[in-house]
């Protein structure tokens, strides 16, 4: 019992104990739990703490990221706006310093032509120096195209062959005759225009003239003109003007960087190189270039001819370079040797009687009694008349008359007596007395010194220290020191002004004409040797007219023309007459040089050779085959017979039906190039009697009576002309003939003021005749050469009454009102077309007349509406192609055409690619190419006319290309397009 209930104790006391163990364990656990839990919690707590302490510093971190990247940014925004500022400060730096370069470059500039136009304000003429009165001192010198020797167009081919097929084809035709010749195609007169009518039309002309035809004074009064009216729509605003033989003598290979640094030497106007760049690339400078013949001077003919093409080369590279400069080039007519590509070649021609009597009168005033007793003069003696035409010339007779009240009668003796004024009775009339010792005939041998040694090395200016070395070396010949020489020159070139300072160390005779006659009266001096030196040098030009003053100063000019005829003193070997000699040249070179001597009224003592000359002269005028030979015998009789009391002669032999048609065409032709006032009147006093001429005769007469300018013919000229309105053709070959007559007539009429109204009444009677274009052209060139200003009005109601500007046949009459309506009549004929009031081949024409006329540097205030014409798909190509032909001259930004290139019309594509090349961007001149070698353009005429064809010439695709690209002088391919245009037939 007690030990159950020991054991029941023990196990009481071992559950307790177990009770108490696992209530203690539990306890524990619980404990242990609450521990854990708590330490979780603080783990827990520290853990979230430490995540706030981390969020808390990331935020921050962020924060402090975010304030960073914003520092950063604010700085970085505020380096680039210090930079833009800079940059923008700095752009605006340099467009004000670009500005103030601009406005100082403008200012040099105006600077410059201001002090050009006060130095060629003074018409320098010998001894005289006053002030260029443009209004009443100068008088215009006119020029006219030579049509240069070219290949015929295909239907022109075809138009002379059928001509010679249908003369063939009538012969032996009962009762018909067989014409001698048929008439030529088509041959108008060619324009006489005034020298800034001509650069307008033509942009690059070369002036040939005759030695004192006023070539100098035309190219300086153009340069002065351009310098004074600075602004003006239509002129450039830049005359740079170039004496050739200074360039020469300058050393420098650049025209340009010679007229920079000239520029700036004397005229102060520094920098000018760029600004004369720029100027020339927009056309708004002109290139205006004296004396291409100067430069022929040199030791031998290879050092002159080098000289020659070193000029033309660099002319040529200037004139491919910048094609919208407008360039003239001035030459003697014999020191011409071509050479200038897309240049037109104009002729500078004499004086009329009415030109002469205005310099007269000008020169002397309204009030002298002197200017009317020169005139009488003049007017009683045709061979000083003729020498009258000559403006040098003139001038001459004009200082001799003041002085004399009575003039000489040859050249040589004009001269002789006009330096004669000048060095010995100019002084005594203002009472100044000069070197005592060195006397008036010393001054006289210095200059024939100079002249024979300076020319004889074919030089036109000299160097001023080879100068004072040749003096030095005359003066002890006259007892004089050589220490005077600077002395000496500085009284000829100050005082007299026969030599004359021409750059800075360089001197030369004022005019070349006072070089020769010197030269030439320094060979007279030489006697025997000084005529063996004329005729060895009488195929060098830069010799000619040193022979023909020596002819006049003679005492007998039978040695020298022996010389140049080559033949024996004693006589032999001229029986008959000296046509055939048998050294003379297949030109007869030989013999018109002699007959050309004679023209100066030389002493012959031997009577026999004169006539010789003469016959020999009239023998080859009658015997030649050939037209060139020919005209130049009509030309060199004229000279020799025309001006003095043998005229009757010529014009008796006009009149006679028994000579050959040929020749009398060739004398009166002659006649009207050559003629004076008296040869004028007698031609038509013989057109006016003898009504019964041969056809082509008279309308020869008629043309020199228009080119002689004889204002009396007016009333004959549209007797003629009424008489053949009321004739008709029997033949095809009569048609043209009529048509060409009646164009003589009308270009005649235009040249002697006929009346207006009556022109175009002429053309409203032969619309729709056959070769009416001819006439058409024929009119125009009549109604602008007439000084009337009601001829715009009669043009406008002429088209109002003819239901527009197309006159059929591809012919139109508004080029002619552009040119005498001016900037008024482009802006009413480009309204017609934007208007679309003129459609069809009028608006093509009008667009044609007006693409001409940009070229001359017009309608550039209508940009704006060429733009909109060229973008304007409603247009026909035509018109579109010529509208953009005006913008060739009017550059703007390539984004305004560029989008055309990508254009479904290869037309319109191409004629975009070729106007952005001449706007200096020529990447699309691929599609040109490509659409000429794969036969893509459409052919801008659809018929072969040629009248059309010829008026819409300027339009031409191989035109254009020729001309746009020349700048790039890419000549291979150039050369490749033309070619393959002409294979696809393109115009």
């Amino acid at each position: 019992m007690l030990l159950q209930s020991a054991a029941a104790n023990y196990t009481t006391l071992f559950t307790m104990f177990g009770a108490i163990t696992a209530a203690l364990i539990a306890g524990a656990g619980l404990l242990y739990q609450i521990r854990r839990t708590r330490a979780l919690e603080r783990d827990k707590a520290t853990w979230a703490a430490e995540l706030e302490a981390q969020k808390v510093q990331h935020q921050l971190d962020v924060d402090l990221e975010v304030k960073r990247r914003t520092w950063d940014h604010e700085v970085e925004t505020a380096e680039r706006e210090r930079r833009r500022a800079e940059a923008e400060a700095e752009r605006e730096r340099a467009a004000l310093l670009e500005a103030t370069l601009h406005r100082e470059v403008e200012l040099g500039a105006a600077e410059y032509c201001e002090k050009l136009a006060h130095e060629l304000s003074m018409l320098r003429i010998l001894d005289l120096s006053r002030p260029l009165d443009l209004k009443k001192l100068y008088v215009q010198v006119r020029v006219q195209e030579q049509e240069p020797l070219r290949y015929l167009y295909d239907d022109e081919l075809l138009t002379a062959i059928e001509l010679e097929d249908l003369a063939s084809a009538v012969v032996g035709q009962e009762g018909i005759e067989a014409p001698k010749k048929p008439p030529r195609p088509d041959r108008a007169s060619p324009a006489t225009l005034a020298p800034m009518e001509a650069l307008q039309r033509h942009q690059r002309i070369v002036v040939v003239g005759d030695p004192g035809a006023g070539k100098t004074t035309m190219v300086r009064h153009l340069a002065f003109g351009i310098a004074t009216r600075r602004g003006i729509p239509g002129l450039p605003d830049l005359p740079a003007y170039v004496e050739l033989n200074h360039f020469i003598g300058s050393g420098h290979t650049s025209l340009l960087d010679y007229l920079a640094e000239f520029w700036a030497d004397r005229y102060g106007f520094a920098g000018s190189r760029a600004h004369m760049e720029a100027k020339l690339t927009d056309g708004t400078a002109a290139l205006l270039l004296d004396g291409l013949d100067e430069v022929l001077g040199g030791g031998s003919t290879e050092e002159a001819t080098a000289a020659y093409n070193r000029v033309a080369n660099e002319v040529n590279r200037l004139a491919a370079r910048f094609p919208k400069a407008p360039m003239v080039v001035t030459c003697r007519r014999h020191g011409w040797r071509s050479g200038l590509v897309q240049f037109q070649v104009m002729e500078a021609l004499d004086f009329e009687w009415a030109q002469i009597k205005t310099f007269i009168a000008n020169w002397f005033g309204p009030k002298d009694v002197r200017s009317d007793g020169l005139v009488q003069a003049l007017s009683g003696n045709s061979r000083l008349q003729t020498l009258a035409a000559n403006p040098l010339l003139l001038s001459l007779i004009a200082i001799v008359y003041e002085r004399d009240l009575e003039l000489p009668e040859r050249r040589a003796a004009l001269y002789r007596r006009c330096v004669e004024v000048m060095l010995r009775e100019w002084d005594s009339h203002r009472q100044i007395s000069r070197y005592s010792r060195f006397t008036t005939d010393n001054k006289q041998d210095l200059l024939k010194q100079i002249a024979w040694h300076y020319h004889q090395l074919g030089q036109r200016y000299f160097a001023e220290d080879d100068l004072l070395a040749l003096i030095a070396q005359y003066l002890p010949t006259i007892d004089l020191p050589p220490g005077d020489n600077r002395a000496i020159l500085d009284e000829i070139a100050a005082q007299y002004g026969l030599l004359k300072a021409q750059a800075h160390g360089w001197y030369g005779f004022l005019h070349l004409t006072l070089q020769e006659h010197f030269t030439a009266t320094a060979l007279w001096e030489r006697g025997p040797e000084g005529i063996e030196v004329a005729t060895a040098r009488r195929y060098d030009p830069w010799w000619e007219e040193v022979v023909l003053l020596l002819a006049g100063s003679l005492p007998d000019a039978t040695p020298l023309l022996l010389g140049l005829l080559q033949l024996p003193a004693d006589g032999s070997g001229r029986e008959d007459d000296v046509l055939s000699l048998p050294d003379d040249d297949l030109f007869h070179t030989d013999l018109l040089m002699a007959a050309r001597c004679l023209t100066g009224s030389p002493r012959i003592a031997d009577t026999r050779l004169r006539q010789q000359i003469v016959r020999s002269l009239w023998r080859l005028l009658e015997e030649t085959p050939y037209e060139q030979d020919r005209e130049r015998a009509a030309q060199v009789l004229v000279g020799l017979l025309g001006s003095g009391g043998q005229l009757p002669e010529i014009i008796d032999y006009i009149a006679d039906d028994q000579h050959s048609e040929d020749v009398r065409i060739a004398l009166v032709d002659a006649l009207g190039a050559l003629g004076g006032r008296g040869a004028g009147e007698r031609l038509l006093g013989l057109f006016t009697l003898r009504s019964e001429l041969p056809g082509e005769v008279r309308e020869h007469f008629i043309r020199a009576l228009g080119k002689l300018r004889v204002g009396q013919a007016v009333p004959a000229l549209l007797q003629e002309l009424s008489k053949l309105q009321n004739s008709r053709p029997s033949s095809d070959m009569d048609t043209i003939a009529r048509t060409h007559h009646l164009a003589a007539i009308a270009e005649a009429l235009g040249a002697t003021g006929g009346p207006a109204d009556t022109l175009l009444l002429l053309l409203e009677q032969e619309a729709g005749s056959e070769w009416f274009g001819t006439l058409v052209r024929a009119v125009g060139d009549a109604l602008a050469q007439l000084d009337d200003p009601s001829v715009p009005d009669l043009l406008l109601r002429f088209a109002d009454r003819n239901g527009g500007w197309d006159l059929g046949g591809g012919s139109s009459l508004a080029g002619t009102y552009l040119n005498v309506a001016g900037e008024p009549g482009f802006r009413s004929l480009l309204d017609l077309v934007r208007a679309g009031d003129a459609t069809g081949w009028e608006a093509v024409l009008i667009m044609v007349s007006l693409a001409e006329f940009s070229t001359r540097g017009h309608g550039r205030a209508w940009r704006e509406d060429f733009l909109a014409l060229a973008v304007d798909d409603s247009r026909p190509w035509q018109i579109r192609w010529l509208a953009m032909r005006c913008l060739d001259h009017l550059p703007g930004s390539v984004d305004e055409l560029e989008f055309l290139t990508a254009h479904p019309s290869r037309n319109v594509a191409v004629s975009a690619a070729v106007t952005l090349a001449a706007w200096g961007a020529p990447g699309h001149l691929h599609l040109v190419q490509e659409a000429i070698v794969k036969h893509r353009l459409r052919p801008f005429i659809p018929l072969r006319s040629r009248d059309i064809r010829r008026s819409i010439g300027i339009a031409s695709v191989r035109g254009r290309l020729m001309q746009v690209l020349a700048p790039y002088n890419d000549v291979a391919f150039s050369r490749r397009l033309t070619r393959a245009a002409i294979r696809a037939g393109i115009d």
